[in-house]
């Protein structure tokens, strides 16, 4: 590979991405939009015949393609500006730029091998957390943009500011972001993405301003029960969004106060699993009937647990991950609200990796788990598919550090949609990635 290979944008945004800034700044940057950055990405991955950003940057220090930490492109002495430098120094230059790169390479290759040992091998007593769980401290942000360029990840939109803690659901034409937590604290605001127009609406605040939350649609309506307030209670409330009218109702008040649960819906019945009750996490499946605005509590999951993530497929919920007060778990247990107590749950295939504060949708027969990279290091999503009970790893858009994010199933002309929505990363993230997990082709004359 030459140096002529890459075209002087190219290497302009490759001497960017060494320094570990983010899309976003390298296209305010260069006064270039984000999409142009991802395009030139692209080209220079095949160009030097690499897949990810890490690897783009190492092969072109091998290369001599750009300048990282005082090094030069042309080879010219390092030392020249030094007045005290010698004859012998500068003779020596080329050789010492050569060892500089390799060591360069050697550090780079080590640290990431020490994160991928350090994600893979953490022990349980490793993982028990401390602090609040429920509220977030300033920390180093691993960015919003992701650490490899994938071609099913697209960057579709930005909230207007960071949110985390909060609940989404697709609901008509509109992506719905409701409560959870700001840089402003716990937030009542409701907004709405129209995804085929690419714009912003706001929508009737929700009734009491609370965060930790999930939400369920039902015949045009969004159910979110329970959450944390702005004075640190967890509520048993019912508030209920009716789109029709753009207004919120109230229904029946939970069996008891909830924050942190898991929810979905089966046979128009909406399952709420588990959660935070201000004092334990709980092992309750509270059941909502909507046509009688009752609550019952049906049965029991395998463990106490919060931060799950819970779906539906067929006659069956898929209870995933969470935290049962000590350790963060990569279980996937399979429950039958039509069994008796005794085989309701089934324990499938673990994930490879414990989360935390992820989302999971359901599409097509298979489950996609997203974030959850809260006391481990984050890698990697996972692909879960039903009819083979295997788990498969998938790109995240973000790694490092990314939790208590929110996502849903959008259903467009070419196929379904993975929409992550915002989320934590030691900032609070504003960023909405679409993953396409299916595609569809029209025949002529269909």
């Amino acid at each position: 590979m030459a140096e002529n290979d890459l075209s002087k944008r190219e290497l302009e945004i490759l001497e960017r991405v060494a320094t570990g800034v983010t899309n976003q700044q390298i296209a305010l940057d260069l006064d270039i939009s984000v999409n142009t950055v991802k395009a030139h990405l692209r080209n220079i991955y095949a160009k030097l015949e690499v897949e990810s950003r890490t690897e783009a940057v190492m092969v072109a220090i091998q290369q001599g393609l750009i300048t990282v930490e005082g090094e030069s492109t042309d080879g010219q002495n390092a030392f020249a500006d030094d007045p005290e430098s010698s004859s012998e120094q500068a003779a020596d230059t080329p050789r010492a730029i050569s060892r500089l790169k390799w060591w360069y390479v050697l550090l780079c290759v080590a640290i990431v091998a020490a994160l991928v040992v350090a994600a893979l091998l953490l022990t349980d007593d490793s993982r028990h957390i401390t602090g609040d769980p429920f509220g977030d401290e300033p920390g180093v942000a691993s960015g919003e943009q992701p650490g490899q360029e994938h071609l099913r990840w697209e960057l579709r939109s930005t909230m207007e500011e960071g949110r985390a803690r909060f609940a989404t659901v697709a609901l008509g034409d509109l992506v719905l972001v409701i409560g959870g937590t700001t840089e402003q604290g716990v937030t009542n605001s409701v907004l709405g993405y129209a995804y085929e127009s690419k714009t912003w609406q706001e929508l009737a605040s929700k009734p009491t301003a609370v965060t930790n939350i999930s939400a369920i649609t039902l015949d045009d309506r969004v159910y979110v029960p329970g959450g944390y307030d702005t004075d640190g209670r967890v509520l048993d409330i019912l508030e209920i969004y009716d789109a029709a009218n753009d207004a919120w109702l109230t229904g029946a008040s939970l069996p008891s106060p909830l924050c942190a649960y898991a929810i979905t819906i089966q046979n128009g019945l909406i399952y709420v699993l588990g959660g935070w009750d201000g004092v334990n996490y709980l092992d309750d499946v509270f059941c909502y009937d909507p046509e009688q605005d009752t609550w019952t509590v049906v049965a029991q999951c395998p463990s106490s647990i919060g931060f799950g993530a819970a779906v539906s497929d067929d006659s069956r919920i898929y209870l995933i991950g969470g935290f049962d007060g000590q350790q963060e778990l990569a279980n996937c247990w399979m429950f039958d609200p039509a069994a008796s107590a005794e085989t309701a749950w089934e324990e499938k295939s673990p994930m490879e990796m414990a989360r935390r504060g992820h989302a999971a949708v359901v599409s097509d027969g298979k489950i996609y788990v997203l974030g959850g990279g809260w006391s481990e290091y984050l890698l990697y999503n996972e692909r879960y598919d039903i009819a083979t009970n295997t788990w498969a790893r998938f790109e995240s858009p973000i790694i490092g550090t990314w939790y208590n994010l929110a996502a849903t199933l959008v259903d467009e002309p070419e196929g379904g949609y993975v929409y992550a929505l915002g989320g934590w990363d030691g900032t609070y993230l504003s960023t909405i990635e679409a993953y396409q997990a299916s595609f569809r082709i029209y025949l002529p004359g269909s």
